[in-house]
């Protein structure tokens, strides 16, 4: 399994936990489709971040690494997870976000583009 899709199936607890909490899209309201934006550190960084934190060398297979290092990889991303500024989106939302701001998504631009979304399709804000 890829090192990334098995780090990110580790965090089903976080992203319910998330979901339990903000319920719906924070851009339109909508509660079909969701998916959690990581606002100011992206999932990858923070990967990126466990691994030097670790001295740990990436692997793009899980099978590359010895199984004490991949514990130690999942945990150090499960905990760096508590720093993290989640935002629910609609999945297409979520992917029209990134199309307009690229990789790295932080909460000005996400306020921003919400005040636009809203205007663009004659929407109350939901808070």
């Amino acid at each position: 399994m890829k090192t990334q899709k098995l780090v990110r199936k580790s965090l089903k607890d976080w992203k319910r936990s998330v979901k339990e909490t903000q319920k719906q899209c924070y851009v339109s309201g909508s509660q079909q489709d969701l998916e959690i934006h990581h606002a100011e550190k992206a999932f990858g960084d923070i990967l990126r971040a466990s691994h030097e934190a670790l001295g740990l060398e990436y692997h793009k297979d899980s099978a590359d690494y010895n199984e004490a290092d991949l514990e130690a990889l999942i945990e150090a991303v499960i905990e760096a997870h508590k720093d993290v500024v989640p935002v629910v989106l609609n999945k297409d939302i979520h992917a029209e976000l990134h199309k307009q701001y690229g990789k790295h998504v932080n909460m000005n631009q996400i306020n921003e583009f919400k005040v636009q979304y809203i205007k663009n399709n004659n929407k109350k804000v939901v808070d």
